[in-house]
């Protein structure tokens, strides 16, 4: 399972994502991806790697509204 929370900073939104492996984090950050597309809401993992603990996460950031 991934945990998942949304952050709005200002205009941008930030989407953090931490679960035990890497590959499940992966596929929840396609999903992710996949409704918020580049085209229109400029958006992109900021950053990932392996926690100290062993797991997966990734930090997604992308516009608050594709306006």
């Amino acid at each position: 399972m991934v945990d998942f929370k949304e952050v709005v900073r200002g205009r941008k939104v930030v989407a953090y994502f931490k679960g035990t492996s890497k590959p499940e984090v992966q596929r929840a950050v396609q999903n992710y991806l996949n409704d918020y597309p580049f085209a229109g809401f400029m958006t992109g993992i900021e950053k990932e790697g392996e926690n100290m603990d062993g797991g997966y996460y990734a930090h997604v950031l992308r516009l608050g509204s594709a306006d």
